[in-house]
């Protein structure tokens, strides 16, 4: 099957990129079982596979009350990624607390030695990961990367940029995003292309592109949200995002990812080619 976007049915609308995420190497964080239909803090945020199938990591949660987001997750991604519940930190809002690509993973020096030890068990060994002591301990909002590049925050440690270029085999850029600095909270991209704050100028838009060495529209989600990361998750072969995005948003994303191009991989083709518009 091709490339595709999966809306989840769930108010993921107001903050999908927390929860989970999917990995270069087919891992994924996902978001707490007890996360339902009726919660306003469900929020999804990614890795890009590229390399096949490994681990998917869930942060664990309460009663279900309504059918949860990670199962939307598992149902996407069975047979291809398989998901594992994790918490970093003591904290569920996984996507917000790290940042990876195929190469690795950074995680803040709060992250306890029994939720790494969990994350190292979940991931390949070829998947590097390590601690960071950094002011800025919110990673995931304050970096965003692919395979090849990543964006920081300006003020980011120097030596926090030097293991996230060594660790994640990444060039790194200081880089702000329509004059904000938490880049990993308004800018989304992946291998294929990304999305950027809707006031991203076309100047800073084409900057960005070349840095980046990929396409970039500006844009929204969940019906106009600026926090672009706060709403999806993307890969290079699918994405998830909140129930509120419209239909236009949907092509956008389609497009600038190219989504909608079938290409074969081993991490798509055994995937359900189900659109799933509402979770009940």
């Amino acid at each position: 099957m091709g490339r595709r976007v999966v809306r989840l049915g769930t108010r993921v609308a107001s903050a999908n990129g927390r929860w989970a995420q999917i990995s270069g190497v087919g891992t994924g964080v996902t978001s707490p079982g007890g996360r339902g239909q009726h919660t306003d803090h469900v929020r999804l945020r990614g890795w890009r596979p590229h390399t096949g199938r490994t681990r998917s990591r869930r942060a664990p949660g309460g009663p279900v009350t309504a059918p949860p987001p990670c199962s939307v997750f598992e149902g996407e991604l069975f047979g291809t990624i398989p998901v594992v519940h994790a918490s970093i930190a003591g904290c569920r809002i996984i996507g917000r607390m790290c940042v990876g690509n195929r190469h690795g993973l950074l995680v803040p020096s709060s992250t306890t030695d029994q939720e790494l030890q969990h994350i190292r068990n979940s991931l390949p060994d070829s998947v590097r990961i390590q601690r960071v002591e950094e002011r800025l301990s919110a990673l995931g909002n304050v970096t965003t990367c692919n395979d090849y590049v990543a964006l920081v925050h300006p003020d980011l440690d120097r030596e926090t940029e030097e293991i996230l270029a060594d660790v994640l085999k990444v060039e790194v850029f200081r880089q702000t995003v329509a004059d904000q600095v938490l880049v990993g909270s308004y800018c989304v991209f992946s291998n294929q292309g990304g999305i950027v704050h809707p006031k991203t100028s076309i100047d800073d838009q084409d900057e960005l592109s070349s840095l980046l060495q990929v396409p970039l529209v500006a844009g929204t989600v969940n019906r106009g949200s600026e926090v672009i990361a706060a709403g999806m998750v993307v890969n290079d072969w699918c994405a998830f995002c909140g129930l509120d995005t419209t239909s236009t948003e949907l092509s956008v994303i389609e497009s600038v990812f190219r989504l909608n191009e079938a290409q074969p991989s081993t991490i798509a083709t055994n995937m359900r080619d189900s659109l799933i518009d509402s979770l009940t």
